[in-house]
């Protein structure tokens, strides 16, 4: 397999595009506390240690879901898997493995950034593994779709 200085340039610029990803990525959560008791909000607090705060035995607290987490995900690996498609030239299994490299490169320097600025325990960061796993395969399949698109469209034209 050879991989000249254009293929070399389009992963490390895949790379750090998926670590100032990270770097960007919203909460997935937000940032008030509900108090459930018996399954319905009963108050809306600022953050979850003011909502622990004189909590009654049964309730819980918790933080909603934030929908634009997952959008921005599907929006940027898409990009990145589009992207890769398009720009690199290797053969598909040789690009698919480069890729998977690239992104795991990426995810780790965006990890290691991100660790300096809060440090983390060794649970969260075995799910960052497991999210830039499923990250990569992801990216992988929409690099896989394109390049099958690409082509099919190639041997439909005469």
């Amino acid at each position: 397999m050879r991989t000249d200085l254009r293929e070399c340039l389009v992963l490390i610029g895949l790379a750090l595009l998926f670590g100032v990803a990270m770097q960007l990525e919203p909460d997935w959560f937000g940032e008030k506390a509900h108090r459930y008791c018996d399954g319905q909000s009963e108050q809306v607090f600022e953050s979850m240690s003011a909502c622990g705060v004189g909590q009654t035995p049964g309730c819980i607290c918790a933080r909603e879901h934030d929908g634009w987490a997952a959008a921005y995900w599907l929006i940027v690996l898409s990009a990145l898997g589009v992207a890769s498609a398009c720009l690199l030239r290797s053969r598909t299994f040789p690009a698919i493995v480069l890729i998977i490299i690239a992104v795991v490169a990426g995810g780790e320097a965006g990890m290691f950034a991100l660790s300096l600025r809060e440090p983390f325990d060794a649970e969260y960061r075995f799910a960052w593994y497991f999210a830039i796993a499923i990250y990569a395969g992801f990216v992988v399949i929409l690099f896989s779709l394109v390049r099958a698109f690409r082509h099919w469209r190639r041997r439909r034209s005469p």
